[in-house]
């Protein structure tokens, strides 16, 4: 009986190695969130090695056991080098990523969610202000999620800080004049109000 194989488009939120031969990928796919794989490094994967914050296209192929399901084949569709270049896009990207990892696994609407999680990676190699992208990022995804992020978190906010959240989510990025600092403090604001709920992870 052949084994079970699916083909996919995904992102890639986490990379490691495992063994002397494989990586264990963490992707976020819009079929069911996140799920982890298995890349063999050997000289049959040949072409270009996934890396992380890639988004590409993976055939997969279940183990035996039914356990695991490693990548047979993978093309890359888009690869962010852009976030590399600058240490604070990588840090929010890093932020992202783990947060996502955390948090992404039973989502309500998973297109939904990676439609958010590619904006937000996007956002963070183009953008002047990575902390806002960042912001931004974790704000839509605790909207769809239907955590009252709005109700609770933004009007509780000092009325100051809550004008500045007001104009940063609601302007495009590329037309923003907010100091780095103020996003940055926001998003961990955010951040702490997150953590006091319990189907939340930070890690």
């Amino acid at each position: 009986m052949p084994a079970e194989a699916v083909q996919l488009e995904a992102l890639i939120l986490g990379r490691e190695l495992t063994g002397e031969n494989h990586l264990r990928l963490s992707l976020l796919e819009p079929e069911t969130g996140r799920r982890e794989v298995f890349f063999r490094q050997t000289q049959a994967n040949k072409g270009t090695p996934p890396d992380l914050f890639d988004r590409g296209e993976f055939h997969l192929e279940a183990a035996k056991s039914g356990r695991a399901w490693f990548v047979r084949e993978f093309r890359l569709l888009r690869r962010l080098s852009g976030i590399a270049t600058r240490y604070a896009a990588f840090q929010a990207a890093a932020e992202w990523a783990l947060f996502l990892r955390h948090n992404a696994v039973h989502c309500q609407d998973p297109a939904t969610v990676y439609d958010i999680a590619l904006k937000t990676f996007g956002a963070l190699e183009s953008a002047a202000q990575p902390e806002a992208a960042l912001l931004k990022g974790f704000f839509l995804f605790s909207r769809q999620e239907g955590w009252p992020v709005r109700e609770q978190w933004l009007r509780g906010l000092p009325a100051t800080e809550a004008e500045t959240a007001a104009r940063i989510l609601n302007t495009p990025l590329e037309a923003l004049d907010t100091e780095p600092e103020a996003a940055r403090r926001l998003a961990r604001a955010l951040k702490n109000w997150l953590a006091a709920r319990d189907d939340v992870e930070l890690g």
